[in-house]
């Protein structure tokens, strides 16, 4: 019996033919690291450190270059969720304006709970790493009587913002104390 030829490829020649492939593709830079890859995402504005009254509304600001994942924000490494509204947390809101790259976080009527370590997160897409940035919120009181907080730690604040932020509460305290009525 005479062999015939055959003008299939066998799966040697297939697996041989699939690393030559892999091989130009990766030679012609057919990756992300190629010039023809897609721009990665970045921050065009990371939020800042923000210190607020309490009461106060406040924006944590979060712009995007090159968007191509999802953002979201996380509050002491909770995730808050993708959408405007924020359930569980009726005074936050994300101000969104997708194709300007803006995804903004809003707190209304800051309170002590809301202090904490805010992170902007922007998942990973197609040839785009994720990325992140955070900001720590710091709420501090809106008088110096008030009935709700500990005075002596809202009068201690205040006192350490007013001198730099040298001393104890041992050391400036007793001073306070004698002219307070």
């Amino acid at each position: 019996m005479e062999k015939q030829s055959s003008s299939v490829l066998g799966p040697e020649t297939i697996m041989q033919d699939r690393c030559h492939y892999h091989i130009f593709l990766t030679m012609c830079g057919r990756y992300a690291t190629s010039s023809d890859a897609e721009t990665q995402q970045t921050f065009r504005i990371t939020p800042n450190d923000i210190e607020a009254v309490q009461g106060e509304e406040v924006v944590l600001r979060c712009e995007i270059e090159h968007l191509a994942g999802r953002v979201q924000w996380t509050k002491d490494g909770f995730a808050l969720g993708f959408g405007n509204e924020i359930v569980g947390y009726p005074r936050f809101s994300l101000n969104q304006n997708h194709s300007d790259g803006v995804y903004n976080l809003r707190i209304t009527n800051t309170s002590y709970d809301d202090a904490a370590l805010y992170q902007c997160q922007v998942g990973p897409a197609k040839h785009n790493h994720p990325i992140r940035a955070q900001a720590k919120l710091t709420v501090v009181g809106h008088s110096i009587l008030c009935g709700s907080c500990d005075t002596r730690a809202v009068i201690f604040h205040h006192l350490r913002r007013l001198v730099g932020g040298g001393g104890t509460i041992n050391e400036i305290l007793p001073n306070i104390n004698n002219a307070m009525p």
